[in-house]
């Protein structure tokens, strides 16, 4: 540890030592807790930190006649001359005093944020001790692995750094240490591993491992194995050497494509490579579809392209090559796409080469994967279709017909246009739209009668620009042209109003993402190119809501679309979608072939 600075109050820690390097890295969880507290404050230059490991298989006499008591144990230096101390030990004391003594930082936690993670560690220990094969051992792992999902989902709805904003706090440095053990102590006494599919928890804990506090106190793997012997059954057989006869080690990875996505990077995307549209192609409109591994390419005179995933190269080379670029594999790649691609027609009554007067405007999967909506714009008559069809079926079938009948608006009804089509992310049965005139529909698909219900329906108002759905799809968000934001429930009615955080001198908000609570990413565009370049000029801005009504936000304004050869008589549509598995946004315009994505990293910076 560094020295201590006379300017500052000195603390000294007593730890259970480490038995592996006889080191202050403690395998307690609890010291190694007021490990990560005080040494956050030691960052914050609050206070001078000194940690003493205490054998306690042996303890010194100093200690024992001192402070009679184990570890942890706080001492804090009334005077510089330390002629009068402060012992803690009980941890309510400990949590107290540190919270009055070094205020600066404040590392106060959520109280939603210390329940949701309150149990964890409680359910642990009983799966634990549990034998293998017997009945109750399941129901344990199943209540183990709902306490990781309560984490996860909080994580997921909270979109921040760490549990309680984008700082650690107290609950952080209570949390981790144990999840570490449970990671650790769980995989060497029952072969556990916390399930990938809790992509938020992985992405926080590997937030949590880069931090000097946890780096600088957390325990070897031997320590944290040594830690539980003699607290799991005669019966447990570990998987692997006795501690003491391995090298020591310390696990602080992530499983692969966990880690945070690095944002910055614009990829040329072309389906005219291998034969999926014409080369006039100028729409780029794309869905894919995890469930069943197929992507739905939307063209202008071919119809809805279906390709199974299989076919893609495993390395999606041919995502940063343009049509231009010379390929020697010419045979390979003409028979991957003529070999895999299904064709089928946008309306079932059209044949495919009609395909010219209907152009795709938004193509979108539901929530499990199971229906996908394309809506089309009718060049000569310039009326619009919502067109629902079942996933499987349009794959296996033709002359596939869709759910319903096609939903038809004339130009008038819909103010010309159909800017925003958005199924609700938690209920597959659920969608809403936003039409030219600014009017927002949600409707209900109704599995039994299996017709469509209108939920609701607000006024028209030419000042509404686009919408998205809560994280959970419990509320609807709709922007206005100002950045001006309205929250509804699913029925349309009014739950709250945040006012703009931009001025009138901004260019119009044309999209919406939810991304969290309080927290929402604003896209703006002046919907032209710039005078003197061929690129729309594009920005986004997170904006942060918070409790006492401050509005906090962050300018992203580096992300631009090439726009050169892009049709005069279609204004562009534009594309945001979050990909919540990787907290990675998308960012495209149906006019261009370049996409922007804008990983977790820059949407977790704070806001200023």
């Amino acid at each position: 540890m560094e020295p201590a600075n006379p300017l500052v109050t000195s603390v000294a820690l007593f730890v259970t030592r480490s038995e592996i390097d006889f080191s202050h890295r403690s395998p307690s969880p609890i010291c190694q807790r007021w490990f990560m507290v005080l040494y956050l404050k030691s960052e914050a230059k609050e206070l001078a930190l000194t940690v003493y490991p205490v054998n306690m298989k042996n303890p010194e006499q100093e200690f024992k006649k001192a402070y009679n008591s184990s570890p942890p144990v706080v001492v804090f230096d009334e005077t510089n001359d330390k002629s009068s101390q402060v012992v803690l030990t009980d941890n309510r004391d400990i949590d107290a005093e540190i919270s009055k003594r070094f205020p600066v930082t404040n590392m106060s936690s959520l109280k939603e944020a210390e329940d949701v993670c309150s149990n964890v560690y409680i359910k642990f220990h009983p799966y634990l001790k549990s034998q293998a094969g017997d009945p109750q051992e399941q129901i344990k792992l199943r209540s183990l692995f709902s306490e990781f999902k309560r984490i996860n989902d909080y994580l997921e709805e909270m979109g921040t750094k760490f549990l309680s904003g984008n700082e650690m706090t107290f609950v952080d440095c209570d949390i981790m240490p144990k999840l570490q053990h449970i990671r650790v102590a769980g995989k060497y006494y029952k072969n556990l591993d916390i399930p990938s599919e809790f992509h938020a928890l992985w992405s926080y804990m590997d937030r949590c491992y880069k931090t000097k506090a946890f780096q600088e106190s957390c325990p070897f793997d031997q320590d944290i194995l040594m830690h539980y012997e003699g607290k799991v059954g005669a019966h447990i057989k570990a998987v692997g050497k006795t501690p003491t006869l391995q090298q020591p080690t310390m696990t602080l990875t992530v499983p692969d494509g966990i880690a945070s996505f690095k944002g910055g990077k614009s990829l040329t995307i072309t389906g005219r490579q291998y034969g999926v549209c014409s080369q006039a192609q100028m729409v780029n409109l794309l869905a894919a579809s995890n469930r069943y591994g197929y992507i739905f390419y939307a063209t202008e005179t071919d119809g809805l392209v279906i390709i199974p995933s299989k076919y893609i190269d495993k390395e999606s080379s041919h995502l940063s090559k343009s049509p231009d670029d010379d390929d020697d594999n010419t045979d390979e790649n003409q028979n991957l796409g003529k070999n895999s691609i299904i064709r089928r027609s946008y309306l079932p009554t059209q044949m495919m080469n009609k395909n010219a007067s209907i152009l795709p405007c938004w193509i979108s999967l539901n929530a499990d994967d199971s229906i996908i909506a394309i809506v089309l714009l009718q060049l000569d008559t310039r009326a619009w279709h919502i067109i629902l069809y079942d996933v499987v079926k349009l794959i296996q079938t033709q002359d596939s017909a869709p759910l319903f009948s096609p939903m038809y608006f004339s130009a008038d009804h819909v103010g010309g246009a159909i800017p925003c089509f958005a199924w609700n992310p938690a209920i597959s049965s659920m969608f809403a739209y936003i039409d030219g005139n600014g009017t927002v529909s949600t409707f209900e698909i109704d599995q039994n009668s299996k017709q469509l219900r209108l939920l609701g329906k607000s006024d028209a108002n030419d000042d509404n620009s686009s919408i998205c759905w809560s994280p959970k799809g419990k509320q609807i968000v709709l922007v206005k042209y100002d950045g001006a934001l309205e929250l509804y429930e699913p029925n349309m009615k009014l739950k709250k109003r945040y006012a703009s955080a931009t001025d009138a001198s901004m260019p119009p908000c044309i999209s919406v993402i939810w991304l969290s609570t309080h927290q929402f990413l604003l896209g703006y565009s002046e919907n032209s190119p710039d005078e003197n370049s061929n690129e729309n000029s594009f920005f986004q801005i997170m904006t942060t809501y918070e409790k006492d009504q401050l509005v906090r936000t962050q300018v992203y304004n580096d992300l631009f679309f090439d726009a050169s050869e892009a049709p005069a008589n279609v204004n562009p549509q534009y594309f945001h979608v979050r990909v919540n598995e990787s907290r990675i946004i998308i960012s495209g315009v149906s006019k261009s072939l370049k996409i922007n994505v804008l990983g977790s990293d820059e949407l977790n910076q704070v806001c200023t």
